[in-house]
C-alpha cells in the first residue's frame, strides 16, 4: 500500500468492510495497531567529514593525521543508513484495517516489519578544551517501512516511503585521542514521525575508520487518516562502523 495514492473508493471500501465485521462499531472507526520488539539488532553505517575545527589533515603518512583538535567551533556533514527488522504477535483490541484486510478486536495478529533509513544531515555545535560536545542536528531522512499483518484467512500490508525533515541533539565526549562516548536525540517527520534515541561508544582503530556500538530506542508512527494508524516501536542494540573525510 502506498498510502499517498490512496483513491477514496478504496477508503470508502475498508470502512465498508470495518462496518461488516464490526456491525456495532461507529464508520470509518478503527484503533491503532502497534508492534514492539525489544531484541532487535541494528546494522548502521555512517559517514562523517568535519570541516570546522575539523582534523588535522597532513600530508600522507603524517603522524598527526586524524588528531582532535582540542576546542572549538564544530560543524560536519553525515550521512547515515540503518536496517532493523523485527516481529511481534498478540490480540486486537479494536477493528484494525491494514492494507485491503480489516481485522476484528480479538483476531489473533502476527507482525512481521522491515525498515530501512537513510539519512543525510548536517551538525553544528561547540567542543570545549576538556573534549565534552554539544551539537544540533539538522538534515532530511528517508524511510522505508514494510509491515505485514497475518491472521487466520486474512493478510494485510504497509508499505510507505517518504522523505521529512531531520532535527536533533548530541552530546559526546572524547574520553581519550580514539575513545569517543555520545548520546543524542532525534527526530524526523512529515506524515510519518520517526524518533530516535541512543547511546554508544565509539573507537578509532585507524585514522578516518572508527567503530561504534551502542544501545537504540526507536518509535516509528504513521496516520494519514485512511487507514489504522501504525505505531512500531523497537530497541536493542546497535553496531556499525564510521568512515571519516
Amino acid at each position: 500500500m502506498n498510502a499517498t495514492t490512496l483513491s477514496a473508493p478504496r477508503a470508502i471500501r475498508a470502512c465498508l468492510l470495518a462496518v461488516l465485521v464490526c456491525p456495532g462499531a461507529p464508520a470509518c472507526s478503527t484503533g491503532t495497531h502497534r508492534v514492539e520488539d525489544d531484541s532487535v539488532l541494528m546494522p548502521t553505517l555512517r559517514l562523517s567529514t568535519e570541516l570546522s575545527p575539523g582534523r588535522s589533515r597532513g600530508a600522507p603518512g603524517d603522524p598527526g593525521l586524524g588528531r582532535e583538535v582540542s576546542a572549538g567551533y564544530l560543524h560536519s556533514f553525515e550521512a547515515e543508513l540503518t536496517h532493523v527488522s523485527g516481529e511481534d504477535s498478540g490480540m486486537s483490541g479494536s477493528t484494525i484495517v491494514i492494507g485491503d484486510a480489516v481485522f476484528a478486536p480479538g483476531a489473533s495478529l502476527d507482525s512481521e516489519f522491515r525498515l530501512t533509513a537513510v539519512s543525510v544531515a548536517s551538525t553544528s555545535g561547540f567542543r570545549s578544551e576538556t573534549g565534552l560536545e554539544v551539537s544540533a542536528i539538522y538534515g532530511l531522512e528517508y524511510t522505508s517501512p514494510d509491515l505485514t499483518v497475518k491472521s487466520t484467512g486474512q493478510k494485510g500490508e504497509f508499505d510507505q516511503s517518504e522523505l521529512g525533515p531531520l532535527l536533533g541533539v548530541r552530546l559526546r565526549w572524547l574520553a581519550t585521542e580514539d575513545l569517543r562516548i555520545y548520546g543524542s536525540s532525534r527526530v524526523s517527520f512529515l506524515v510519518y514521525q520517526l524518533s530516535q534515541s541512543e547511546v554508544g561508544v565509539e573507537y578509532r582503530v585507524v585514522p578516518r575508520v572508527s567503530l561504534f556500538t551502542g544501545y537504540r530506542r526507536t518509535e516509528y508512527r504513521y496516520d494519514d487518516g485512511s487507514d489504522s494508524e501504525i505505531v512500531m516501536k523497537w530497541k536493542g542494540l546497535v553496531a556499525g562502523i564510521q568512515l571519516e573525510f
